[in-house]
């Protein structure tokens, strides 16, 4: 479509005389003008020469506030050549801080951030907890290496449901420890308070101790892990376990 000069208006012309130039010195402020289009959106009123029909009406920082098909915003002529018949505009900032009470309740989201742009230095500390992370949203492609480290996470605030299938681990450490054998018998039984009998074992001898035994098997019962040594253990001989759970 194309600039329709009815839908252009000056606002208050009486207290609005725009800015003059006389001998390099310039009075006034710019002229305020408004301009809406039924038929095009934003960028296309925008772009250069636009308000090429209206050269002879405005000057260099005059502010337009324009209505358009998709959004609203304020813009000032940034540069005009009446001979040329040429204009091209700049979008107007305005001055002032964006604090968290000018930001709606989740309003930032993902298609907002462009990749890697949240960084560590950009997180205060215990900013990022469950609630405002999407299941599976948290992706391999989305972690730079050392992106996220301890001091910006809340306690448990990355869980299983948080993590995509491609780093969600099948089974997750629940009790370890490196306990000292107290002897007296080949099996070994150590209290691990919260032990399911489908839980899996992995023991490993850390000092086999004066009677040098080795280690058979372990099973895991209710809060009990069992360990058989080839022999008595005597009390001296060290081990570490760990018990692992399926994550799902």
């Amino acid at each position: 479509m194309a600039f329709v000069l009815s839908d252009f208006a000056r606002q208050t012309v009486g207290l609005n005389s725009g800015e003059v130039t006389a001998d390099a010195v310039i009075y006034g402020a710019p002229a305020w003008y408004t301009y809406r289009s039924a038929a095009d959106d934003i960028a296309t009123i925008v772009a250069a020469n636009y308000f090429a029909d209206a050269v002879y009406k405005l000057s260099d920082n005059d502010l337009i506030f324009i209505v358009a098909t998709d959004a609203v915003g304020l813009y000032t002529v940034s540069a005009i050549d009446r001979a040329a018949g040429t204009i091209s505009l700049t979008a107007a900032s305005l001055t002032g801080a964006v604090d968290t009470a000018n930001i709606v309740n989740l309003a930032v989201t993902t298609a907002k951030l462009a990749n890697d742009a949240v960084t560590n230095a950009k997180l205060a500390d215990d900013a990022v907890e469950t609630a405002n992370i999407l299941d599976a949203n948290v992706t391999t492609a989305k972690l730079a290496a050392d992106a996220v480290d301890n001091t910006k996470l809340a306690d448990n605030a990355v869980s299983l449901e948080n993590l995509d299938a491609g780093i969600t681990p099948s089974h997750i450490v629940v009790f370890a420890g490196q306990p000292t054998t107290t002897g007296g018998a080949a099996a070994e039984a150590i209290t691990v308070t919260g032990a399911a009998a489908t839980d899996l074992a992995f023991v490993e001898m850390v000092d086999d101790g004066t009677n040098n035994t080795t280690i058979v098997n372990a099973v895991v019962t209710l809060n009990t892990l069992t360990v058989t040594f080839s022999a008595d253990p005597g009390a001296d001989a060290v081990i570490n376990y760990q018990l692992l759970r399926a994550a799902s």
